[in-house]
Parts: structure tokens; C-alpha cells; sequence
């Protein structure tokens, strides 16, 4: 292999130059020698150096809902079974293919979206129609793509899914500014969500699909008995953007996104959610979850009991156990239904199975609020 002489490489500083700041330089020494047809065009190449400058003027990463999700970026939503995560999933697709505000939050004129349903597309399609009814408001076909099939993002020289999803994006009449995945396990068939090597695959894959779209891709996925995300951590380690949807008592409707990691800003506060039962043409119900605004107020008063333990939780920023918090309050044998009751107020957080000595609470941002709003008891 030759040297380079990087005498020859100078900084591009005027107008006119190739983007990355470097001044091309011609070839001192013969090309490689390669199987090309004579006179046939050079392959590309597929590494390319920048300047300081010369990066500095790159496109930077653009907010597809402000310091919520990006586009051209992975971003994962997580979720237990049944806790509501392909809702939220439609609701953030009726949004952008609207122009519907966000739980609040602008996002600028509608955008485009497609997404694969890997299983149960007919309650998607119940999930649409009841976002429709329940904002007010109709999705155009012409910005919603729909795949009702799985996608093998574990591909190998038997599956060769991905290049075939590529063409079928490249037929649309849009590119999509957002794609979701729904879920992962469904499409990484053969694979191993434990496996790291197998996850590897997955997110490099889809990460392919990110850079030849630019959009931003969301993937669906499912916590394990501990409250985490299920398997192997690649995918949170590759995302730039992780949510994770809390829901502490099963029986009611009502549930916190959590944000668990913002790769380019600061994660964004706790939204706690309500869910609205919607009436179909068909007689069938579905739901829409709306942001909870209810300013705190006397639903947030606390016990002079339950205060102590949201300031041994306010000093233990990493939470702490029911022993610790226990020692700390001198709270006996009722603290469990404390801790119980302060989680399904969203006051504080569990972690960790239940009933299991590695169970954990943490404050949440609303406990947090209402402990620094309290006056004495």
C-alpha cells in the first residue's frame, strides 16, 4: 500500500469547493487495478474526510416533533404488552400525516409515514379509525403507507429482505419522514433478541434503511418482567431517542411516557396520559390517550407519611429500596401500600419485579414538582 503525502491534502477556504472542505487532488500513482469494464465509471468511494469547517457546514439533524423524535434517526418505544404502545404509535403517525399537534406540542405541516404492521392489522385499522373520531380529523391516503406484512431486518444470504423493502419505499410516491417498525420481534425472524450478535444485525439493517431515507425510523418493542427494555441492549446503545410507556395499575387507563434517552438534547419531562374511550360505526370501542394537563392541585396533596418518602426519594436520585426507605422514614408495615398508592399517583416510580428484594422507587418529575411546591402539612 502507497503513502499518502498529505502535503498534497490543503483546506478548501473558497467558495466553490467540494462541501467537505478538502481541495481534490489528482492522483500521483496509478489507480488500482479493478474488474471494471474499460472505459467504465469508477466505483464511488465510501469513506469521505471532513475539514472542521468543511463539517461544521453539513446539514445537522432537524426535529421531527422539537425535542421529542428526529428525523434520520432510530428511535425505540417501549412498552409491556397491552400498555398501549402501538396507540401511541398511531397516534404520533396521525399527527404528523395531519399536522396535528402532539400532545400539545407543534410540528409544522404534515408529514409522510409509513409503517409495518407485523401482526394484528385489523386492530390497527380500528386504532386509525378511532384516532380519526377522536381528533376530528382524517388521514390522508396520499400521506400514509401501509405494509400489513413483517420485514426480516436479520437478513443473510438466504433473506434478503431489506433491498426489497428498500425498493418498495423507493415506489411510493413520498419518502417517509417517519417509519415505524411494529414490532421487533416480529421482524427479526430467526434471531434472538438475547443475542447481541443477532441484534447487532437488526439495528445495523434498519440503521441502512435510516440512511437511504432520512427518516426517522421507530421502532416497537417490549419490556421484560423487570420493567426494562426486553433483551440485549444494542438497540438502546444504537437509538438516538428511547421512550418507554409506565403504566402502575393495570385496571385503569392511565399511563406516563418516559423519556429514557435523548441522544442530542435533554430528555424531555415525563407525559402522563389518559386514555378516551372511542365509539366505532361497528359497535366495537377502541381508545385515544390524551395528554393529562391537570395542574397539580388538591388531587397532589400528600400525608405528612408519604412526604417523608418522597424526600428519601428526593436524596437518592438513583432510587432506593423498600428497606432503605424503610430505615430512612421509620415507616412499618404500611409502606407498601404507601409506595403502591404514591406509584399509581405518579408521584414515584418502581422498578424491578414486584415483590422482589431487586424492586426499586425513584421520584418522578411530578413528585418532584409537588415536593417542592408543599407548604407544612
Amino acid at each position: 500500500m502507497s503513502s499518502v503525502d498529505f502535503s498534497k491534502i490543503n483546506v478548501a477556504e473558497a467558495a466553490g469547493q467540494p462541501p467537505n472542505g478538502w481541495q481534490k487532488q489528482e492522483r500521483t500513482e496509478a489507480p488500482p487495478t479493478t474488474d471494471a469494464e474499460p472505459g467504465a465509471a469508477p466505483e464511488p468511494a465510501q469513506f469521505t474526510f471532513y475539514t472542521k469547517s468543511g463539517l461544521q457546514k453539513r446539514p445537522k439533524r432537524e426535529w421531527l416533533i422539537p425535542y421529542i423524535l428526529q428525523k434520520n434517526s432510530q428511535a425505540a418505544l417501549v412498552a409491556r404488552s397491552g400498555n398501549f404502545k402501538t396507540f401511541e404509535a398511531t397516534n404520533i403517525v396521525g399527527c404528523l400525516t395531519t399536522g396535528t399537534p402532539w400532545h400539545g406540542i407543534d410540528h409544522g405541516d404534515p408529514k409522510n409515514a409509513a409503517y409495518i404492521i407485523a401482526e394484528d392489522d385489523d386492530g390497527f385499522l380500528q386504532r386509525l379509525e378511532g384516532w380519526e373520531i377522536g381528533r376530528g380529523v382524517s388521514i390522508p391516503d396520499e400521506r400514509l403507507a401501509i405494509l400489513p406484512e413483517p420485514v426480516n431486518f436479520l437478513m443473510n444470504r438466504q433473506n434478503q429482505d431489506v433491498p426489497r423493502f428498500l425498493e418498495a419505499l423507493d415506489a411510493l410516491p413520498f419518502t417517509p419522514d417517519i417509519l415505524v417498525i411494529d414490532t421487533l420481534s416480529r421482524c427479526m425472524v430467526g434471531g434472538s433478541i438475547n443475542d447481541p450478535k443477532d441484534m447487532t444485525s437488526f439495528v445495523a439493517n434498519v440503521d441502512h434503511v435510516r440512511a437511504a431515507t432520512g427518516a426517522c425510523v421507530l421502532i416497537i418493542h417490549h419490556e421484560n418482567k423487570s420493567g426494562v427494555m426486553s433483551g440485549s441492549q444494542v438497540l438502546r446503545d444504537w437509538a438516538h431517542t428511547v421512550m418507554h410507556i409506565k403504566r402502575p395499575d393495570l385496571q385503569k387507563l392511565h399511563c406516563t411516557l418516559v423519556c429514557e434517552k435523548q441522544k442530542s438534547s435533554k430528555e424531555f419531562t415525563d407525559i402522563p396520559l389518559t386514555g378516551r374511550v372511542i365509539d366505532l360505526p361497528d359497535g366495537e370501542t377502541t381508545l385515544v390517550f390524551d395528554r393529562d394537563t391537570q395542574p397539580p392541585g388538591p388531587g397532589t396533596k400528600v400525608t405528612m407519611h408519604q412526604r417523608k418518602v418522597l424526600e428519601c426519594l428526593h436524596a437518592q436520585p438513583m432510587g432506593a429500596a423498600v428497606g432503605v426507605i424503610s430505615e430512612v422514614t421509620g415507616i412499618g408495615a404500611s409502606l407498601y401500600a404507601m409506595l403502591d398508592t404514591l406509584t399509581e399517583r405518579n408521584l414515584i416510580a418502581a422498578e424491578g419485579e414486584a415483590k422482589s428484594r431487586s424492586r426499586y422507587y425513584l421520584l418522578t418529575k411530578l413528585g418532584r414538582e409537588v415536593l417542592g411546591a408543599m407548604t407544612n402539612d
